[in-house]
Parts: structure tokens; sequence; C-alpha cells
């Protein structure tokens, strides 16, 4: 096996990317070709491997409201700490570059698309192993360690047939902050199957630092999926909202929804087992501010898929952090150095 290349996690800085970038990263025919151990016509399309193009096609992408006034009436207040409104910002559709600077990577898809910039720079840096080699994440997301065939310090590869297998870390400097980030995931480029895991922490200077956690398993060609999603934050009385919910995320047929359930610190305080929101899957910002702020409770949910008894079979990330990295003692080493 060759020897990793002596060079610390790289310290990606991504303001000011460029269309370029952009059209590398979402283009589902860019491929970068690596010659792989016992498959040397191996080549890693980008947007595939960085997640982002199959993550987009897999959960809803909510589109924003045209016109700013076309709610006027709601007067809940449509910012953090509102439940439908974090469903919004988690899931609302990022499109580069007019949502740059807008968007924050609070949101799934922007956080992916920034993820896939790193991937396109650190994929020069992934050498062939001589042999399938097990690399841990360095965050345990409670997925059996995979073999991969080609590595770096901060990336790892596989295939197996159709199937890709992806881990990359990241450890961007933003002063005040710097934000540390893992992402592991399989996608199969024949049948659409996803399976995502991304964990993602801001450590601030101060003590306001904050965690998402994202589980995504599905399929980009039927848009059916299940998501597990949360925030949290290190400290006491900081806002956290978990999540979990399936369905088919993106239709133009009414008859197609998807259901989420939500548990949080504030709004849903008194509902200690959790709330359900339904949305059609061609749901926008204005269908889910018009949404009861407090969801619904089972009984008076319409769900002829039987999409609550999936979510009733799942566990909500716990909201105290224990499924987080609040700080980078999180990780098992703190560059985030992959180990092989």
């Amino acid at each position: 096996m060759k020897n990793k290349k002596n060079n610390s996690t790289c310290l990606f800085y991504l303001l000011g990317l460029t269309g370029v970038a952009f059209t590398i990263l979402v283009s589902c025919s860019s491929t970068s070709s690596i010659s792989t151990v016992g498959n040397p016509d191996f080549e890693i399309p980008s947007s595939k491997t960085a997640f982002y193009s199959p993550a987009t096609n897999t959960t809803p992408v909510i589109q924003a409201s045209t016109a700013e006034t076309s709610l006027s009436f709601v007067t809940t207040s449509w910012d953090s700490g509102n439940p439908v409104y974090e469903i919004f910002n988690a899931f609302q559709e990022y499109t580069y570059p007019d949502d740059e600077g807008v968007i924050d990577v609070s949101n799934i898809y922007k956080l992916l698309f920034e993820a896939g910039n790193t991937y396109n720079n650190a994929v020069d840096d992934v050498t062939a192993l001589t042999a399938a080699t097990a690399i841990a994440s360095p965050f345990d997301f409670g997925n059996d360690t995979v073999s991969y065939t080609h590595a770096s310090d901060s990336y790892a590869l596989a295939k197996d047939g159709d199937t890709v297998s992806a881990l990359l870390t990241w450890i961007w400097d933003e002063s005040p902050k710097m934000s540390y980030g893992v992402i592991e995931g399989t996608f199969n480029e024949t049948t659409g199957d996803l399976s995502l895991d991304m964990v993602y922490l801001v450590d601030y200077e101060g003590d306001s630092d904050y965690c998402l956690r994202m589980q995504i398993s599905g399929n980009e060609s039927t848009h059916q999926f299940t998501v597990k999603t949360s925030k949290t934050g290190s400290n006491e009385g900081s806002y956290s909202i978990s999540m979990i919910g399936t369905g088919v995320s993106q239709s133009e047929s009414e008859d197609d929804y998807f259901l989420l359930k939500i548990i949080d610190n504030d709004n849903l305080g008194s509902y200690t087992s959790g709330r359900y929101y339904k949305f059609s899957s061609s749901a926008d910002e204005d269908t889910l501010r018009a949404h009861e702020i407090d969801g619904y409770a089972l009984e008076d949910i319409v769900d002829p898929n039987g999409y609550a008894d999936t979510i009733e079979a799942m566990t909500f990330f716990a909201l105290d952090g224990s499924d987080h990295a609040l700080t980078t003692d999180d990780f098992t080493s703190t560059d985030l150095t992959l180990d092989y």
C-alpha cells in the first residue's frame, strides 16, 4: 500500500466561487478519470460522488416565493425557531450564484454544493492504493467501515459495479469561526439509489457553536426518500430541532406527498412526542408559510400511503447533542485526516 501524502487536511476558502466550478459540480457528465485497482475504466462523476446532484433529485427542493408580499397576512415570524421555517431553510432550492450570500450552509443543498467544490479540489490528491483498504469515518455515523481503493488525507473512494462509495472530510477557516464537515455515502449510477450521512460543526471563537446532522436514503429517479436531520447548539437554551420524514419529494401530482415529524425545544415544548407536517410534493414557500406552525397530531393527518408507519419506526437524532459533533473531541482526529 502506498504511504499517505504528508500533508495536513486542506483548508479551503470557498468565497468567490466561479461559474466554472458550479458547472463542474452539477454536470452529470463531468468526470475525473482515475485508474482504479481492478477497474481501470473507473471514472468518477463529480456531481454524483460529491452527492449534490443525487441529493437534490431525491429529497424535497422547495422553491422560494417570488412575491415578497404574497402572504403578508401571515403574522407568524418566518425565521429560525419556527419549525415550518426550519423545514423551508433546510430544503430550500439553492442556485449559484443567485443565492450566494443569501442562503447559508444550514441549507442542505448549499452545504453539499460547497462540499462538492472542496471535492473538486481534493480529487487531484487522491491516489490508487495497492489493495482495497478499510477506512473509517472520523465521525461515527454508525455505518459499517468501507474498504476504499483510492484515498488522500481528506478523501476516499471506491467503486463496486455501478455503486460509488465516497468519504469526504474538510475544514474551512472562516474567521472568527472554523467549520468541520464529514460526508459518507454511496450512490448507484444505474438504479439511482442514494445513501448519505453528513455532519457539520461550526466552531466559533465564542460559545455559540452549532452542529447539523443529516441522513438520507432514497432514489433520485423515483424521488422516494427517507430523511433524518437535526440542528443543535452547544449553549444551554440554544434552539434545537430534529425531524424525520418520508414520502415522494418531487411530483406534479397532488396525490404525491411527503410527511415529516418534528420535535424541538421551543415551539413544540408541549408536544414531546413530536408533531406531523404534511406537504404536497410540489409544495413551495407559500405553501409552508400557510402551514400551522405547531403541525398536527397523527389522528389529524390524512395519510393514505401509510408514511406515518415508517416514521414511527424511526428514531430522532437526540436534541441533547449526543448524536452530533459539538466539539472537535467528537471526531477521531481534530484535523479530520483519514487513517489508512
